[in-house]
């Protein structure tokens, strides 16, 4: 098959590729250019820096797959990829990554670890300028239970934290018997901000959740709460979150993923109650390698007819 590559992945699995199919490696092609570079592909990978709007898909018309190298669909116009027989297939073997990061985030913002590392590297011995906080006893709450979500409730309450959960489909059947296993239970939105002392968010976005994080929701959580973002940015209002760390009506906040990417000088990066990253809560080499060695399953499970169900999650 043609199997263009939009976006990278891990290097051994471009080798596997290349034993099997007709690779052409298109990584940070101009949005302007895709129509180009897609006209040939059978097979497309991409991840979240790279949009297929309806006039790239119509401008690819021997597409017949679209692997995402992740999660994450908001950049896929699925409803032009369903109406043109293409499959969506995405690879979430970085659930565990990004589940480690968001602990791993609310571990910093606890124990000051940031504020303390940049004190110290000032030449400051801040022993005395205040006291961390324990994640053991609190209640976490989690917008979003999927794979990523499930193992943030894990490493919650392996950490003896209280779980919560808000998720748009608790019915699923999946859903509830993780819930049942792991002893959290569902909540409504509101509760969930009011009554979490670490709210963690990795829900898709999509009309549902963008902006759903604004100044009202902000202002029903406890003033010593701490919000982590590893979903998308555009579900957080950035300018009411700065204000409430600004004015001390948030204890703390950390963010994987911001509405501009890069974000260049964000007011938010200037506060020294919140940490950033460069949307890296997939980016460990384990994430990438095992993310890799999904895609090329899918691709080889789809060219012979096989149910790439079985190595990734059909989205359409």
């Amino acid at each position: 098959m043609n199997v263009t590559i939009l976006s990278a992945i891990w290097p051994a699995s471009v080798e596997a590729l290349h034993q099997h199919h007709t690779v052409r490696v298109a990584v940070n092609t101009a949005a302007g250019d895709l129509p180009g570079v897609l006209a040939d592909a059978e097979v497309a990978i991409i991840r979240s820096g790279v949009r297929l709007d309806r006039a790239a898909l119509e401008a690819a018309p021997r597409l017949r797959l679209i692997v995402r190298a992740g999660t994450g669909l908001d950049g896929i116009d699925r409803d032009c990829a369903a109406a043109r027989g293409v499959r969506v297939v995405c690879a979430p073997q970085a659930s565990e990554s990004v589940a480690e990061h968001a602990l791993g985030l609310a571990l910093a913002l606890c124990h000051q670890i940031a504020r303390q590392d940049a004190a110290l590297r000032a030449g400051r011995w801040e022993k005395s300028a205040g006291h961390g906080r324990d994640l053991l006893g609190r209640r976490l709450g989690l917008l979003g239970f999927g794979r990523i979500g499930q193992r943030i409730a894990e490493l919650g309450r392996a950490f003896g934290m209280d779980v919560v959960v808000c998720d748009r489909s608790p019915d699923k059947p999946s859903k509830r018997d993780a819930a049942a296993r792991l002893g959290v239970r569902f909540v409504g939105v509101n509760e969930l901000f009011a009554a979490s002392d670490v709210v963690t968010i990795q829900t898709p976005l999509d009309a549902s959740t963008r902006g759903l994080v604004d100044a009202d929701c902000l202002a029903t959580m406890k003033r010593d709460a701490l919000l982590i973002n590893v979903g998308r940015g555009g579900i957080v209002d950035e300018a009411a979150l700065y204000a409430a760390l600004r004015d001390g009506k948030l204890g703390g906040a950390a963010l994987d993923v911001f509405v501009q990417e890069p974000p260049g000088a964000h007011p938010l990066l200037t506060l020294p109650n919140f940490i950033g990253t460069p949307h890296i809560a997939a980016q460990t080499r384990d994430a990438q390698r095992r993310v890799g060695e999904a895609v090329v399953r899918i691709i080889d499970a789809f060219a012979a007819g096989a149910d790439v169900a079985a190595h990734g999650v059909v989205a359409v």
